[in-house]
């Protein structure tokens, strides 16, 4: 009976052995399991660190293209202001434009009426310098026959004192 217990014993000491085995090999296993999920978790850390990095790098890239789409809208403000501007200027010229035609065409219609006006002197003149030799002519015509008169009258006075001497 005591061999028989012995026995039992003996085997439940193997029976508990290979269970401490088999709890030992699953220890094991555990551990390589654990120091697998130790490098997978540095391997996440490093990952993690590596999505931050390049999180804030794309943080501060969105902030300087929001910097330059600011910058941009503020020189097309400024663009827009400066073609309001350009176009009141060309508006304004416009304006001038159209008075300084007007002026033109006064002018020119000025020009036309003093031309007007100079070729009716020109005409005049032209009438008048041809009176002005015909009064002349008539002058001449009457110098001398009022020459050959005061001639004549000489000639008669001396003989009507010849006439009276005598």
């Amino acid at each position: 009976m005591n061999e028989k217990i012995l026995e039992q014993i003996l085997e439940e000491l193997k029976s508990v052995n290979k269970r401490i085995d088999s709890i030992e090999e699953e220890v094991k296993y555990t551990k390589e399991m654990q120091k697998l999920m130790q490098v997978q978790l540095a391997e996440t850390n490093e990952s993690q660190k590596l999505m931050q990095t390049q999180l804030t790098e794309t943080i501060e890239l969105q902030k300087l293209m929001q910097t330059q789409l600011t910058e941009t809208i503020e020189s097309q403000k400024l663009m827009q202001t400066q073609l309001t501007e350009t176009i009141e200027s060309q508006k304004l010229m416009q304006t001038q434009l159209t008075e300084t035609n007007q002026i033109v065409r006064a002018i020119r219609d000025r020009q036309d009426e003093t031309d007007a006006k100079l070729d009716a002197l020109s005409i005049d003149v032209h009438k008048l310098h041809g009176e002005l030799n015909f009064v002349k002519e008539e002058i001449s015509d009457i110098k001398a026959t009022v020459d050959f008169t005061y001639h004549k009258t000489s000639q008669n006075e001396l003989e009507i004192f010849k006439l009276k001497r005598d």
